[in-house]
């Protein structure tokens, strides 16, 4: 078991420093430029013909890397074929002449630099230079299925931790002896409100217990339990703390983690509930072009800020599963100054 958890945390630290210096890529065009040199050895030296080799293999080198980084994410990740197809002939184009001029600079052989302007000659370059794009996009396919793979695991566990947090801390038993306390006084003053908090409890408890194991709900129901799990909060706090909320409700319909906003939610009231005077929590949410976003404003006091920056384990891990989850998909940021707390998050989400 030590020796697996030795290994596993070598080859994440391998994996860290080979990916922030692009060791595999430095190691893959070392390869193939002795690769080359070898099979088309000639009377130079091997380090000649491997110099030599490096040299042509810098214009592969850029195709593939525009290919990859700029024509593959822009155009063909967008479903826009035409536009990909037409800027990879252009780059290919654009390289086969500078490639002919390189070859046939570093060639010693006569009849070979004859033929080098030929149609037959630069045909061969465009190719060689398209199987270079094709191994490559081959590779980085292989490459990403493998890191996804790997943080679907990283994911899951996550998920379960964080749902294990969730049941700990958001609905404790102290959580729900408050709300229980609470709507047990509105049964004694026949308050109409009792029976709707039992009904807002129930659906957030039928919430965790049924949906909070899908890797996916729809938007319409996660924000249904905020709002329940806020009026909840009100009417657990009463009169100590002036809070309002604004959800929008999406035109589109849209799918996202559960319990991934209400943790949010919780925070803000976890912190924004305890100040000496006035205490509010504010939040406001919505739809977006492409998902929704989500703004929540807290009171702070200067013992409740260093509270949050030594325990925020629950915002930690919020971080971690935005980061798996919605890669690229998402912006948040955190402003902290001396008397609030704002949080704001933008999701780029699928639809349903």
């Amino acid at each position: 078991m030590k020796y697996h958890l030795v290994s596993d945390r070598f080859y994440r630290q391998l994996s860290f420093w080979t990916e922030r210096y692009k060791l595999h890529h430095v190691a893959f065009w070392v390869l193939s430029a002795i690769v080359g040199a070898w099979i088309f050895r000639n009377s130079e030296t091997p380090v000649q013909a491997a110099i030599k080799m490096m040299l042509i293999l810098s214009v592969h080198m850029v195709v593939a890397y525009v290919n990859l980084y700029l024509l593959v994410p822009r155009f063909l990740r967008r479903q826009q074929y035409l536009t990909y197809a037409s800027g990879l002939l252009l780059t290919l184009g654009s390289a086969t002449f500078p490639m002919a001029i390189l070859v046939h600079t570093i060639l010693n052989d006569q009849d070979l630099k004859s033929l080098v302007w030929s149609t037959f000659f630069l045909v061969v370059i465009a190719l060689s230079l398209l199987f270079t794009v094709a191994v490559s996009m081959a590779i980085k396919l292989v490459k990403d299925w493998y890191q996804e793979q790997r943080n679907r695991q990283d994911l899951e566990q996550l998920q379960l931790h964080t749902e294990l947090k969730f049941l700990k801390t958001q609905i404790n038993p102290h959580f729900l002896f408050n709300s229980l306390n609470n709507i047990y006084g509105l049964t004694l003053l026949k308050s109409d409100k009792a029976s709707e908090s039992i009904l807002k409890l129930s659906g957030i408890l039928r919430y965790l217990l049924h949906e909070s194991s899908k890797s996916e709900v729809t938007l319409d129901l996660e924000l249904d339990q905020m709002e329940n799990y806020f009026e909840l909060e009100v009417l657990r706090l009463g009169d100590n703390v002036e809070a309002s909320i604004h959800l929008q409700r999406p035109v589109n319909s849209w799918k996202i983690e559960p319990m991934l906003m209400m943790t949010l939610l919780e925070n803000a009231f976890k912190h924004g509930s305890k100040g000496i005077g006035s205490s509010y929590v504010k939040c406001k949410g919505e739809e977006t072009t492409d998902g929704y976003s989500l703004l929540i404003i807290n009171s702070l006091t200067h013992q409740q800020l260093k509270s949050i920056e030594s325990s925020g384990i629950g915002l930690l891990n919020l971080q971690k599963r935005l980061e798996l989850s919605y890669p690229n998909a998402h912006r948040y940021s955190v402003t902290k100054t001396a008397e609030e707390y704002i949080v704001e998050l933008s999701l780029t989400l699928n639809k349903a």
